[in-house]
Formats: structure tokens, C-alpha cells, sequence
């Protein structure tokens, strides 16, 4: 019926006008049409007549004898059709509303179902395509998640638990406190000595544990209170006198092991103990300055509190008759109230897929409020290492220097998960210690307070376990 055009409203309105319709075509309207028919007639080319068609039977209903009905079913006539009976007349195809699909070429033969996915992938692949795009969070990528207790946009919330395996500095003063001589009879008299020394104190790794809890206020700032508490460390060296003995060993052998004071004193025993603890606790702003696939660099700044304890503890038993004997307790307490401003910085570096490096760093200038100490009992001002002229407590003061860092390795378990375990090195200097105060020039006599400080060293491991939510 397409091939029939513009042809198919003129035979209408002839139509009309030979039923009688109140609508009289002019003849400048007729003449028209005429020309038109006649124009086709050269335009289209000739063609072996066939079946009848729908155009033929089309211009049967027009009404008999009218001469623009007979025009136009021979104009029709002579349209060439092709052997399926349609016209072969080329016709304007309509203009697509939207780009065609280009769908993937299926096999003659493939299974229906597999056609339908083919469509609805390739559908799926278009509205994914116009659709807004999507904005992942760097720090949730493979390869760096969010570290060192801060955490990804949509969780403000951050909380790190570290357990931790630390130690401290040995005491650095050396110096003779306790004395031993051994005699033994054989064939002869030979004298054997044995000292305990300030230096053979010996700190040993301690538990304790280290927390954290933040909030991020905005999308680049948050503050984080922590605070960390470690075991006390202990450490203790003892002599005992031993009575004469009697041996067969070829002949008798009596051997008598005596116990010495620095000032010749005679003890049954005597011993040396140490014990150490320290705290603190911290109070950052955190910006976060650099976060992408590769590296997050974190800057803190903010308040920090350290305290720093010792206690050295000589107690012996005197059995010269000569003095009052009986049990003595010696005692020299330190401690070092430390606060002031730090500056830090968490940085942490992609190394694997679920795996990156980390490095936590601060620095904190401190002021320094020290207190020492000193007791004797149950006899004060009558010790070997205390008297009148250093009893009781003594204040300075000093400024401090704490430098901290601890690389370690981190494991992303999860988006808002992560473990880490590195090695922790804290740095202290002007720190006033219980080993340092004692004045071995005045043993006996009247000890005076040093007041001298040293270094600490605090190292050892850090495991941690840090949340986002």
C-alpha cells in the first residue's frame, strides 16, 4: 500500500466529487492531477504486467467512466512489483528514533536462551554507561585501606587496641654496694671476693597495652584521645652468708662465706631490687593531608603526658655484734611528671594487594617536673647509703625531649579492619634515675642528693588491632 502515494489521495477526492460531494474539483485542479499522472507515467520505468494487487482492485471501487479513476488504474497498472506481488519502487526508510543496538552475530542454530542473555548483557552495558558515575573511596581500594586509627569517609568513628612487649634501659651508674669473702682451709688461707654492683640491674620485657579512640569532625580533620600503661618491671640480686661446713674430701675443708657492707659491716644477707613503671596519655588533632591509592600521610598535632617511675631497694641483715643488729631497709624513689606539645606524623605506603608499610612518628618537647625520694627504716639517718643529710623528698625540675617511631607492617583484613605488628622505639633524655642518686664517695657518712639525669630507652614490640565504623 506504500508504493501507492500521493496517487491514492487524488483517486479519494475523485471519489468524492463523482458521488456527488458538495466539494466540485475546479479545472485548474483536474489539470493538475493530469499532469502529475502524466509525469509519473515517464518517471516510472516499465514492467511485464502481473497479478492483480491491492491497487487494482483499489481502483475497481472507483466509480465507472470517470476519467481520473481510469487514469489512475492504469497509472497503477504499470507500477512494477516485484514476484511477491510488493512494489519494488524504493521507498525513504524512517529515520531511527535512537542509536540502533549492535548486537553480537549468534550462530545459526544457538539456544534461545543464550540469545536473550547476548541482548539483556548488551542492554545492561548501555545503562551502565550513561549512568552518573560512581566515586570510590581511594582508601577503600585494593591495595591501601585506611591506617593508623583513621578511617574512610563514611565511618567517623576510629578505635586502635595495641598490646605491647616493651623493656627498658638498663641503670648506667656502676659502683661496689655489697661485698662478699669466702675462706677456706685446707693446706691454706685464701680469700674470695664477690660484689653486687649498681649496673647488675637488669630490666626484662614487660606486658602492657595501648589505646585509642577518634572521631573525624569533618572530611580532612579529626581529634583522637589515647593513652598507654605498661607493667611494672622488676628485677632483684641477693648474697647470703653461709656458716662454716665440714667436708671428707682427703682431709677437712671448713669454708665460711661472710657478707660485707661498703664499710665492712658483717651481714647474713643482703640483697638489691629494682622496679620501674610508666604511663601516659595524649590528646591530637589529626588532618588528613595526603590520601590516595598509593600513600595517606597524616599530621598531628597536640598534648602529651608521660610519667616516668624507679625504685632501688637495698635491704640486709646485720650480725655484728659491735652494732645494733637487725633487719635494714634502704630506699631511693624517683619519678618524672612530664607534659608538653607533639607534633606527629602516620605515614603508610601500598606494598601488596592487602598488604602496606607504616610508619608512626612523634615528637614532644616536655617539660620535666622530677622528685626524689629517700627512706630508711627502722632506723632512719642509720644506713649504710642514707643519712640525716639525704632523707626525705627532693624537687627539681627539667626539660625533656620524647622522640618515638614504630615501623610495622599492616594487613587489611577487611575494608574497616586491620593488623599490625612492628618495633617501637622510644627516645627520653634528662630523665632523673633512681641509681644515680646514690653519692658512693659518702657511704656511711653523710650522702648527699645528685640529682643527675640520664637517657631512657624504651623499645620493644607493638601488635595492634584498628576498627572503622
Amino acid at each position: 500500500m506504500r508504493s501507492i502515494g500521493i496517487g491514492t489521495m487524488v483517486l479519494v477526492l475523485a471519489a468524492y466529487a463523482s458521488a456527488g460531494s458538495p466539494i466540485q474539483p475546479s479545472k485548474q485542479s483536474q489539470s493538475t492531477a493530469s499532469n502529475w499522472v502524466a509525469r509519473s507515467k515517464e518517471s516510472i520505468p516499465k514492467a511485464e504486467p502481473a497479478a492483480a494487487t491491492d491497487n487494482e482492485t483499489l481502483s475497481a471501487e472507483a466509480t465507472p467512466g470517470s476519467d481520473v479513476a481510469e487514469t489512475i488504474s492504469a497509472t497503477e497498472k504499470e507500477v512494477p512489483t516485484s514476484a511477491s506481488g510488493e512494489s519494488s519502487v524504493p521507498t525513504e526508510e524512517p529515520r531511527p528514533l535512537a542509536p540502533p543496538i549492535t548486537e553480537t552475530p549468534v550462530a545459526t542454530g544457538a539456544d534461545p536462551a543464550t540469545i536473550t542473555e547476548t541482548s539483556e548483557t548488551a542492554t545492561s552495558m548501555m545503562t551502565e554507561e550513561t549512568s552518573e558515575e560512581v566515586v570510590v573511596d581511594p582508601r577503600r581500594s585494593i591495595g591501601l585501606a585506611w591506617m593508623s586509627g583513621s578511617p574512610a569517609e563514611a565511618d567517623p568513628y576510629y578505635g586502635r587496641i595495641e598490646y605491647l612487649y616493651w623493656k627498658t634501659s638498663n641503670p648506667a651508674p656502676s659502683g661496689k654496694v655489697f661485698q662478699t669473702f669466702s675462706v677456706a682451709q685446707i693446706t691454706q688461707q685464701r680469700t674470695l671476693t664477690g660484689t653486687i654492683n649498681l649496673n647488675d640491674v637488669h630490666t626484662d620485657y614487660e606486658m602492657g597495652l595501648r589505646a585509642l579512640i577518634g572521631r573525624n569532625l569533618t572530611q580532612n580533620f579529626g581529634i583522637e584521645l589515647g593513652g598507654l600503661w605498661v607493667y611494672p618491671g622488676t628485677d632483684l640480686k641477693a648474697m647470703f652468708s653461709q656458716p662454716a661446713s665440714t667436708s671428707q674430701t682427703g682431709g677437712v675443708t671448713q669454708q665460711v662465706i661472710t657478707v660485707l657492707t661498703p664499710t665492712g659491716q658483717t651481714l647474713g644477707q643482703a640483697n638489691m631490687s629494682f622496679r620501674n613503671r610508666y604511663w601516659g596519655t595524649e590528646l591530637n588533632g589529626r588532618w588528613h593531608l595526603i590520601n590516595n591509592r598509593h600513600w595517606t600521610f597524616d599530621g598531628l598535632v597536640g598534648a602529651r603526658y608521660f610519667d616516668y617511675a624507679e625504685r632501688l631497694a637495698f635491704g640486709y641483715n646485720l650480725t655484728n655484734p659491735s652494732t645494733q643488729p637487725g633487719a635494714r631497709v634502704e630506699r631511693f624513689e624517683t619519678n618524672n611528671h612530664m607534659i608538653g606539645g607533639q607534633l606527629g606524623s602516620d605515614i603508610q605506603m601500598a606494598l601488596l594487594e592487602y598488604v602496606s608499610l607504616q610508619s608512626v612518628n612523634r615528637v614532644a618537647i616536655l617539660g620535666n617536673a622530677q622528685d626524689v625520694t629517700v627512706k630508711s627504716r627502722p632506723l632512719p639517718g642509720m644506713g649504710e647509703f642514707t643519712s640525716f643529710s639525704n632523707l626525705g623528698a627532693h624537687n627539681t625540675g627539667a626539660g625533656s625531649v620524647l622522640l618515638e617511631t614504630t615501623p610495622s607492617v599492616v594487613v587489611h583484613l577487611t575494608p574497616d579492619i586491620t593488623f599490625q605488628a612492628g618495633y617501637t622505639i622510644i627516645w627520653l633524655n634528662n630523665i632523673m634515675r633512681s641509681a644515680e642518686q646514690l653519692d658512693l664517695n659518702q657511704v656511711g657518712k653523710s650522702p648527699l642528693i645528685s640529682f643527675k639525669n640520664d637517657d631512657l630507652f624504651i623499645t620493644g614490640f607493638t601488635f595492634a588491632l584498628t576498627a572503622n565504623w
